[in-house]
């Protein structure tokens, strides 16, 4: 079968297919298997793949395919022979555990056109996806930290939310799970609970050993999207491409944003809680102007002191959001290309740690992003203001649901600062600048 073929099989597709076609497949076409086909597989079908080949896969690859077969026509008996010497590999109960340090692909919800690919919280690492849910392993880890006055839940579109009770009643936070970077660690070694990592976000380790961080997101992109009257789409690193309705005869404005994952309640000057409905309602009418649904942006921007926004919901409760680049993992990819960069890092405000030469920088975006119609390679270049200028391409039709726009160019102006002296810590290759406490004299 052709790569493009196996892509695109459907799950009713493999009903025609003969279980020996399973046995020409190599490592990279087992890969591409897509996970609706997996789901229909069964034992005729497994005992024909190729365990060399199956072997060959990397970490990543083997646990997603292994995680999306159907428990309910695969048993572990079926695939025990695929499973590599350097897993463990439960035959009772299905549970897997990966060779420490490599990264395994957890089960994930069924991908939202304006959400990026998100773990299945209901879900564990075994086969498929069966035993103690990582929402469950989760909150035992939040217990080691003693953060048993928060209850954590996932919405269908994957925003994770951590809610207070109790004492910590009335607070919440919303998070994405990062589905790309979860790791197998030893326990042993690495302590259960939750901590943070490079560029101030949370990482959490779970008591079966997978180490995951999570990343700040709006509490509602359906909610943000009607408060703006216009499109967003989540990325995978915690962007939030938006592009406001009232611009809509201007189809090339868009904005950039990170989301501080607290959510300030709504006022109770202005907005009730309904509880037959389990709604809040405001009267919006007589609400300052920067308490209306929408995005309220700052005049303008101190030295160092990073400009943030507040997005108000209709419900009336509101996020502060700072400036960010579009797709900041391609930002990291085409940094360290750039002659001299020795380390570069994301940070949870959507700036970047930059170690140039041996010394250290902060780059930031604004909230102003231009556009070209004119398609190129992504870029990043020093400009004659003294900044960082990074293009990089956008497809339209796949990011802002619109069948009239094309491919363009998002082009950020980044501005640099020195970072100051021992601000950044570089703790084992986990960089954290800690933007809560700025040195005085450069506020």
């Amino acid at each position: 079968m052709a790569s493009e073929e196996i892509k695109n099989l459907q799950a009713d597709d493999i009903v025609d297919l003969e279980p020996e076609i399973f046995a020409t497949l190599n490592e990279e076409q087992l890969s591409e298997l897509p996970i609706v086909a997996l789901t229909e597989l069964f034992p005729k079908h497994i005992a024909n793949f190729n365990v060399e080949k199956f072997q060959k896969m990397p970490s990543e690859d083997i646990s997603k395919l292994l995680v999306n077969l159907n428990p309910a026509n695969i048993q572990p008996e079926d695939v025990a022979k695929l499973i590599p010497e350097s897993w463990d590999f439960d035959l009772k109960t299905g549970k897997l555990t990966a060779p420490f340090g490599t990264k395994i692909t957890p089960k994930t919800l069924p991908a939202l056109d304006n959400m990026p690919i998100i773990p299945d919280m209901s879900s564990s690492f075994s086969l498929g996806g069966l035993g103690t849910p990582l929402m469950e392993s989760t909150t035992e880890s939040l217990a080691e930290e003693d953060l048993t006055d928060f209850v954590l839940s996932q919405e269908d579109s994957g925003i994770l939310n951590v809610e207070g009770i109790g004492a910590e009643d009335g607070k919440l936070y919303t998070f994405i799970p990062d589905a790309e970077n979860v790791i197998q660690v030893d326990t042993d070694k690495v302590p259960i609970g939750l901590s943070i990592g490079a560029g101030g976000f949370y990482t959490i380790t779970t008591p079966d050993g997978l180490q995951y961080k999570v990343i700040p997101a709006p509490k509602d992109p359906v909610a943000l999207s009607e408060a703006i009257g216009g499109d967003v789409k989540v990325g995978k690193s915690g962007d939030v491409l938006i592009k406001p309705a009232k611009k809509v005869r201007d189809a090339r404005i868009f904005q950039v944003m990170m989301f501080d994952p607290f959510i300030e309640p709504a006022p109770e000057s202005w907005c009730i809680f309904d509880d037959a409905t389990g709604e809040s309602l405001c009267d919006f009418d007589n609400a300052p102007i920067d308490m209306q649904p929408g995005i309220h942006f700052p005049r303008q921007r101190a030295k160092f002191k990073l400009p943030k926004a507040k997005v108000v919901y209709p419900d009336g409760s509101s996020q502060n959001v700072t400036p960010a680049v579009y797709s900041p993992e391609t930002f990291l990819t085409e940094g360290l290309k750039f002659p001299g960069v020795e380390k570069i890092t994301l940070n949870m405000n959507g700036t970047f740690y930059v170690l140039h030469e041996g010394r250290e920088y902060i780059v930031a975006s604004s909230f102003n992003v231009q556009t070209n119609n004119k398609v190129s390679p992504t870029e990043i270049k020093l400009n004659e203001k003294g900044g960082v200028s990074y293009v990089v391409p956008i497809k339209s039709t796949q990011q802002i649901r619109s069948a009239r726009e094309v491919d363009m160019m998002l082009m950020f102006d980044l501005f640099i600062e020195p970072a100051p002296e021992s601000w950044c810590v570089d703790n084992d290759g986990a960089i954290f600048c800690d933007f809560d406490n700025v040195p005085e004299f450069l506020r």
